[in-house]
C-alpha cells in the first residue's frame, strides 16, 4: 500500500488501480473473515446440535435421580418411624424378659441351696449304706431261707 501522502500526488489512473488493488486486498480479507465467521457458525452449531441434547439427557436423568433419591428418603423415613413403633413394642417384652430373668436368677439360687442342704443328707445316706454289711445280710438271709423252707414245706402239706 502507497502511503496516504503520496496517494495525493497520484494522476486518476494510478489513484484508480491503486484503489482497485486496495478493494481487492480489503474483498480478499471480508472474503476470509467471512469464511472465518462461518467456520466458527458451523462449529457453534455443530455443538449446540451434539452438547444440548446430551445436555438435556444429562439433566433428564439427574431430575430421575433426584426423585429416586427423594423417594428412598421418604422410604426410609417410613421405615425408621415403623422401627420405632417396634421399638416401642417390644420395650415392654424385654423390661418383662428383664423380671423373668431377675425370677430365674431366684429360681437357680434356690435350686443351688436345695442341691447344698440335700447334698449333705445324701452324702449321710451314702455313708450309711456303705456302712451295711451285705455279705452278712446275705447269709442271713440264706440262713433264714434254710429255716422256712421246711415251714412251708410243712403248712405245704395241709393245702392238698
Amino acid at each position: 500500500m502507497i502511503p496516504m501522502k503520496e496517494l495525493e500526488n497520484l494522476d486518476n489512473h494510478a489513484l484508480l488501480v491503486e484503489l482497485n488493488r486496495s478493494q481487492r486486498q480489503n474483498s480478499r480479507w471480508q472474503l476470509i473473515a467471512g469464511a472465518a465467521v462461518m467456520a466458527i457458525a458451523a462449529i457453534m452449531l455443530t455443538a449446540a446440535l451434539i452438547v444440548v441434547p446430551r445436555t438435556m439427557k444429562l439433566m433428564g436423568d439427574i431430575q430421575a435421580s433426584v426423585e429416586a433419591i427423594d423417594t428412598l428418603i421418604e422410604e426410609t423415613e417410613t421405615s425408621m418411624g415403623k422401627v420405632s413403633t417396634m421399638l416401642d413394642e417390644i420395650s415392654p417384652a424385654v423390661e418383662g424378659l428383664d423380671q423373668s430373668m431377675e425370677g430365674i436368677d431366684e429360681m437357680v439360687s434356690g435350686i443351688n441351696s436345695l442341691v447344698t442342704d440335700n447334698s449333705e443328707n445324701l452324702a449321710e445316706a451314702i455313708e450309711k449304706l456303705n456302712s451295711i454289711d451285705f455279705e452278712t445280710l446275705n447269709k442271713a438271709i440264706q440262713e433264714l431261707e434254710t429255716t422256712v423252707e421246711p415251714l412251708s414245706k410243712f403248712f405245704g402239706a395241709f393245702n392238698r
